[in-house]
C-alpha cells in the first residue's frame, strides 16, 4: 500500500468527506479550470442533480471549486491556494496508484465523525435541562 502524506490525509479529513467530492474534485481537476455544469457532473457519475449541487456547495466552501457568478450552475476547479492544488494533484497520483489506500483513509475518517457524533449525542442526553414553562 501507498504511504499517503499527512497533509493529503488532512485534505480527505477537512475538505474532501465524501467519495462523491472526491470524485467531483478529480473530474473538475481534469477538465484543466473549465466551467461544468451540475447537470453534466451528475450525469457523469451516475448520480442525482440534487446530490452533485449539494457536494458542490461544500467544496466550494472549502475553497476546492468556485461556482459560476450569475446562477448558471456551473463550476470549475479552483483551489485558493497553489498548497491546495498541490495536494490535489498528489491525492489524483495516489488515487491512480493506489485506490484502495485512498478508501481506507476515507472509511477511516467518516467512522471517526460517526463515533464523534455519537459520543456528542450521548453526551447531550445527560445535561441538565431547564423545564419549559407552560
Amino acid at each position: 500500500m501507498a504511504e499517503v502524506p499527512a497533509s493529503i490525509r488532512d485534505l480527505l479529513r477537512d475538505r474532501i468527506e465524501t467519495y462523491e467530492s472526491l470524485e467531483l474534485v478529480l473530474m473538475l481537476r481534469k477538465n484543466g479550470g473549465a466551467w461544468s455544469s451540475e447537470t453534466s457532473l451528475a450525469n457523469a457519475l451516475g448520480i442525482p442533480t440534487s446530490a452533485v449541487r449539494e457536494e458542490l456547495m461544500m467544496l466550494c466552501e472549502r475553497e476546492l471549486v468556485e461556482p459560476r457568478e450569475g446562477g448558471a450552475h456551473e463550476v470549475r476547479y479552483a483551489p485558493r491556494t497553489p498548497a491546495l492544488d498541490d495536494d490535489v494533484r498528489t491525492l489524483a497520483a495516489l488515487y491512480d496508484e493506489d485506490r484502495l489506500a485512498i478508501v481506507q483513509i476515507m472509511n477511516e475518517n467518516a467512522i471517526r465523525r460517526v463515533r464523534t457524533f455519537a459520543a456528542r449525542t450521548f453526551a447531550d442526553a445527560f445535561l441538565i435541562r431547564k423545564k419549559k414553562n407552560g
